[in-house]
């Protein structure tokens, strides 16, 4: 192996163990039967999953990030999809001027939109609930939809919406009988990086949940008291759901619908 070769395999080794070590540290010594979160590895158990699964605390939590996470999914699509028709049949100008201002949010820092939000409603007299924190999803992951829908609808033939419309489709039979089955895999595929997004989502959980306490906020508050094993099964539970999520969409969706 020449000399080069080698040294490029160091160093590619060398980043991703940067980037990887750490998340694999965690998932790891989920599993230790021991106490202690740093080694030695004391040997293999589920018993940190089995304490999560069964402890009101961190069920709650994990019910919480489930409801506000399906919920922010279906209402991103939805609006998502339908803003995105809407633009498609705007001027190309005015579509991607619309565009760019449905993009800002991504823009802000995730710690702005929640002081935002915060002040919003308080000033609003609104009780900070499950409610607030999917509000709060939704301004983030609302932009992400209409991104990736509008990127895949600009590469639609249109010419079968204009023969279903010849065929006398009116607009709506149009949308659900040729268009949406056009858009299935895409539809599905954002739905879940919506759903990860949401499920991983803190700076705006912690500010505006009211009580109704999401994962991420629940280890936030345990690392205050320190670094507990139950903390790193709760996390690698996150984990995994995210990174299954991602992959099943990345299979879903070409680069093509994330590039714009």
């Amino acid at each position: 192996m020449r000399r080069g070769t080698v040294g490029s395999w160091i160093l590619v080794g060398a980043i991703l163990a940067f980037l990887f070590l750490p998340i694999a540290i965690v998932v790891l010594f989920s599993f230790n039967a021991g106490t202690s979160t740093a080694p030695p590895f004391e040997g293999f158990s589920l018993r940190w999953y089995q304490e999560i699964f069964s402890q009101p605390e961190y069920t709650g939590a994990l019910r919480n990030s489930a409801i506000a996470a399906a919920v922010t999914a279906t209402l991103a699509v939805v609006i998502g999809t339908t803003a995105s028709y809407a633009l498609m049949r705007l001027a190309p100008r005015v579509a991607a001027a619309f565009a760019a201002l449905f993009s800002l949010p991504l823009l802000v820092p995730g710690l702005f939109i929640a002081v935002a939000l915060l002040s919003f409603f308080s000033r609003a007299k609104i009780d900070m609930s499950l409610g607030t924190v999917i509000v709060g999803h939704l301004l983030i992951t609302l932009p992400l939809v209409v991104g990736v829908m509008s990127a895949r609808l600009s590469r639609l033939d249109v010419s079968m919406l204009e023969a279903a419309r010849d065929l006398g489709a009116g607009g709506i039979e149009t949308f659900f009988r040729v268009l949406l089955p056009l858009l299935a895999p895409v539809v599905v595929g954002v739905t879940l990086l919506a759903l990860a997004w949401s499920a991983d989502e803190f700076i705006i959980s912690l500010y505006v949940n009211g009580g109704d306490q999401t994962v991420p906020v629940v280890i936030f508050g345990s690392l205050r008291t320190g670094l507990d094993s139950k903390v790193n099964a709760l996390a690698s539970t996150i984990l995994a759901t995210t990174v299954a999520a991602t992959v099943l969409a990345g299979r879903l969706m070409s680069l093509k619908d994330l590039a714009r």
